[in-house]
Formats: structure tokens, C-alpha cells, sequence
């Protein structure tokens, strides 16, 4: 069993410099202050759920869930099996503003902000993100299914794993978290700065920052000392969201019993809104305490429990499911900012 102990160097460009999100096409989101929030909420027209943290996933990959790291990656269960690759158009561009984060990216975020200050220049707070070069890898139901059903020693003693952690909440069958599409895209960023008046920025400072941005896994177009834009590309592409296989029938009815489209709406304007996101969705909350925000790990025990059933893009239930489980999990993120 693997363990997502760590971000990729990809995602760390994205961390070091990005946070709310705040205009994304398709759909017009809100300003955020959590920056998984506004993936969630940039995803939500693909009904796709993003990576926070990308391990090099692949269809046939089987989570324990999105965010306590994989039950079997795809060889064990799909071994021999390549996927279909097909091209994908992603939103142009999401403008972010830039936001702290602990541990290493902190850390990284803190020299850039240095090597601006000791520079004379100030970084603006817009961001612009941007999904290049996408690609959706697919296996097909029939594909997943055939395998499950093949008698593989290995496969099925893993997956009885997540029948056993079904006794462990409580619960006779539980969903398997099989990825079906994997959407993967380079992400391109756009920094805007500006020097003080008559200030010159010496050498030493480009030289930094873009070692900064190569240990991330990255590469710089322009400089501190040229240009008023500095692109910053990952040197390739990483999953960026993904589809079940499966999704939950037990989680279907669930949410179907949340059925007052006053609050629907309400949370929907706040995501796609144009004002605070986390402001709204707070009053929301009080008003209406019937329908509590779980935290996010009990959202991923739900998805998880009860029989399953194939989820299928173009059944109508199935879509209002999904669209619904995202605006609860970008509420959530936005709520509460942390899984636990």
C-alpha cells in the first residue's frame, strides 16, 4: 500500500505561488481562500475531482481515497492494460492570488519573497494560472469491469482490504476507489512585478529566483531586471483531476435527500459568485443548519460506503450526484482548509 507523503516539485510552482482562486472559465468562481476550494470549484463543469497531490496517477489506480494515498496502483489489478489517450480543452486561465503554505513550499515562498525585497521590486498578488498541453487517459467500464471479475489472487486479497475497512466503519460494502479517466496538463503560471523608481536589480537576484523555480521542477521565461511578467512552465505534464469508476448508491440517496433547491442555489451563487467565497458560504451555513457541512474526511467515508454502482458521465442522477459532491467538498475545503 503507498502513501501520498509528498507533493510533487510540479504542484510545489503551483503552491509557492498561487492561492484563491478568482475568475475561472467555464464557470465564473468566486475569490477564495482555499486554494483546494477553487480547484474543486475550476473542475466542477469537467465533473471531474482535482489531484491535490500528484503521484504519477493512472487509470487503474485505486485509492484507499483522494487523500490517504492508494490501496494498488494500476499493475496490480490492470496489469498488461494501456489506457486510450485523447486530447482535452481545459479553462484558459484562472487568476490566483499568492498565499502561505508551511513546510518546504513556505520555505520556498519565503526566498521569493526575499529575493523581491532585497531586489527593490514588488510581486502583485495576481497570479495567472493557466492548464496547457491537457490529455484524458481512459480505460472503459467493460475494461474495469472484465478485470475485476478475473480471478487475480493479488488483486482480490487488496481489495478485500477495503471490505475490512468497511467493518471498521461500520459499514457491509464499501466503494471501491478505482480511477477510470485521469486529465493530466502542464501548468504555466504568470507572475507581474514592479521595481521601485530607479531602482536596478542586480544579477544575483534573477540568478535566485530562477534556481527557486528549477528546484520545483520548472523553468523561467523573462527576468526581474527585463520584463514586467515573469512566466514560470513545469517542465511536464502531471495529473491534474480524474473520474470514479464507481460511485456510491447509498451516497446517490444521501444527497438526493438534500433536496431544497434554495439551498442548492444559494451554495452554487457563492462558488460561482463574484464575492467572497468563504463570507456566503459561512451564511449559508446558519441558515441552514439542518443541512451540516461535514469535515472532509467524513465526505470521503460517504463516497466510500454502501453498495456501488458504475458511474456513468451521461445519466442524468449520476451528474447531479457529482455536481453536487463538489459544491459540498469546495464548502468544505473553503470551511474548514484542512482534510481533518
Amino acid at each position: 500500500m503507498s502513501t501520498k507523503s509528498s507533493v510533487t516539485s510540479t504542484l510545489g510552482i503551483v503552491a509557492a505561488i498561487a492561492a484563491s482562486i478568482h475568475v475561472a472559465s467555464p464557470a465564473q468562481a468566486a475569490l477564495f481562500e482555499s486554494y483546494q476550494a477553487a480547484l474543486h470549484a475550476y473542475f466542477y463543469d469537467y465533473r471531474a475531482l482535482p489531484i491535490a497531490l500528484p503521484t504519477d496517477e493512472e487509470p487503474g489506480d485505486i485509492y484507499l481515497n483522494p487523500y490517504e494515498g492508494f490501496l494498488a496502483r494500476k499493475d496490480l489489478c490492470f496489469p498488461g492494460l494501456n489506457p486510450l489517450i485523447s486530447a482535452t480543452v481545459l479553462a484558459d486561465a484562472i487568476d490566483t492570488k499568492r498565499y502561505a503554505v508551511s513546510g518546504d513550499l513556505g520555505g520556498s515562498l519565503y526566498k521569493i519573497t526575499e529575493i523581491s525585497v532585497d531586489a527593490k521590486i514588488s510581486v502583485s498578488e495576481d497570479v495567472e494560472l493557466s492548464f496547457t498541453n491537457a490529455t484524458v487517459e481512459s480505460f472503459s467500464q467493460e475494461v474495469i469491469e472484465n478485470a475485476l471479475e478475473s480471478d487475480s489472487p493479488e488483486c482480490n486479497e487488496r481489495l478485500q482490504e477495503i471490505i475490512e475497512r468497511g467493518d471498521e466503519y461500520s459499514y457491509q460494502e464499501r466503494v471501491p476507489w478505482i480511477l477510470r479517466d485521469v486529465i493530466s496538463a502542464k501548468l504555466l503560471s504568470r507572475l507581474s512585478f514592479q521595481r521601485e523608481m530607479g531602482a536596478t536589480v542586480d544579477a544575483r537576484a534573477n540568478r535566485k529566483f530562477s534556481e527557486i523555480v528549477t528546484d520545483l521542477g520548472g523553468s523561467v521565461s523573462g527576468d526581474l531586471e527585463s520584463y514586467g511578467v515573469i512566466a514560470i512552465e513545469a517542465n511536464s505534464a502531471v495529473p491534474v483531476a480524474f473520474r470514479p469508476a464507481f460511485v456510491s448508491r447509498e451516497d446517490i440517496h444521501r444527497l438526493q435527500e438534500m433536496d431544497d433547491p434554495n439551498f442548492w442555489a444559494r451554495l452554487r451563487s457563492a462558488i460561482f459568485g463574484d464575492g467572497a467565497a468563504l463570507t456566503e458560504l459561512e451564511d449559508i451555513r446558519s441558515k441552514f443548519p439542518d443541512f451540516r457541512i461535514p469535515t472532509l474526511s467524513k465526505m470521503y467515508e460517504q463516497m466510500g460506503s454502501g453498495p456501488r454502482v458504475i458511474f456513468d458521465p451521461e445519466n442524468h442522477e449520476h451528474i447531479t450526484y457529482l455536481e453536487r459532491r463538489i459544491l459540498l467538498l469546495t464548502t468544505a475545503w473553503e470551511l474548514y482548509g484542512e482534510y481533518y
